[in-house]
């Protein structure tokens, strides 16, 4: 997820990915938040928050996933102007 907005914004952003309990997922998260809100979040299927990832200008994070599920990571901006990255690295779980 990489987004870039000269002007103010507010919309969501959405990826989704299907994980196995036990699964490792690397977070690495850039943003230049120049006015507004970004707030970044990783629920279940059932919309239920499983991380919420900080605001800072640089994070490299990993969570460990408790539940097989379809999982989606959302990106909200609210009269945002700036950029930010998200890349996610799924590091499986041994078999």
């Amino acid at each position: 997820m990489n987004h870039s907005y000269s002007e103010q914004t507010t919309s969501d952003s959405e990826i989704s990915f299907f994980g196995k309990a036990g699964d490792r997922i690397r977070f690495l998260f850039t943003s230049d938040i120049e006015e507004g809100e970004l707030h970044i979040v990783l629920h279940d299927s059932e919309g239920n928050i499983v991380y919420e990832l900080d605001q800072a200008k640089k994070l490299k994070t990993f969570i460990t996933l408790n539940c097989t599920d379809t999982y989606t990571l959302t990106a909200k901006h609210s009269n945002f102007i700036g950029k930010y990255k998200i890349k996610m690295y799924r590091i499986y779980a041994s078999i």
